[in-house]
């Protein structure tokens, strides 16, 4: 095993304990270790899938919008759409999956508030490095400043929807990076 597989591999270990153990802080360090094997310029799958050439997707919940209109007597239209967050993870048997490249699993749409959407990369950039995944900095403006005051008026099951996003995310990812990290274990006995 190179040396790269093998902080490939620790990479992959490693962010299948912060997955299990589910606090906020292990979420965000989550999202520090999809940075390095998936986001960087030139990410950590990318050098070790060289070898193996292996087809890597990311499955899906296929996306769907929560949406309804109401027209007031005088004509004025209201759109409902205030914050909505995608159930991005799939059940085992669910029929409403797709496969995406990475590039598509980057645009793929998990939290919109009012008229922004964040994407997958988003919210990876974000905890990352605004959060303290790997970088801790004030949140000031755009698209940070949206999410952050989103996930302090948004919760699900007591987590704020930030962080439910990125288990989520995080969850596709240990899901695509499987049988990479397999296929350089057994090539490695």
């Amino acid at each position: 095993m190179t040396d790269k597989e093998k902080l490939f591999v620790n990479s992959v270990i490693e962010l299948e304990e912060r997955f299990s153990k589910q606090t906020e802080y292990d979420v965000l360090k989550a999202s520090g270790l999809i940075r390095q094997l998936l986001v960087e310029s030139n990410p950590l799958v990318a050098q070790v899938n060289r070898t193996y050439k292996l087809k890597i997707k990311f499955k899906v919940v296929k996306p769907y919008k929560f949406e309804s209109t109401n027209i007031d007597s005088d004509g004025t239209k209201w759109n409902n759409l205030c914050s909505i967050m995608m159930f991005i993870s799939p059940a085992k048997s669910s029929n409403f999956v797709e496969l995406l490249s990475k590039d598509d699993f980057f645009k793929y749409k998990i939290l919109t508030h009012y008229e922004t959407e964040f994407t997958v990369l988003d919210v990876i950039k974000i905890c990352a490095n605004k959060y303290g995944g790997i970088h801790r900095e004030d949140i000031k403006e755009g698209k940070s400043l949206e999410l952050h005051r989103m996930t302090s008026l948004i919760k699900f099951n007591g987590s704020k929807s930030v962080f439910h996003a990125m288990h989520g995310i995080t969850e596709v990812c240990l899901n695509s990076l499987k049988p990479l990290k397999n296929a350089i274990i057994m090539h490695s006995d």
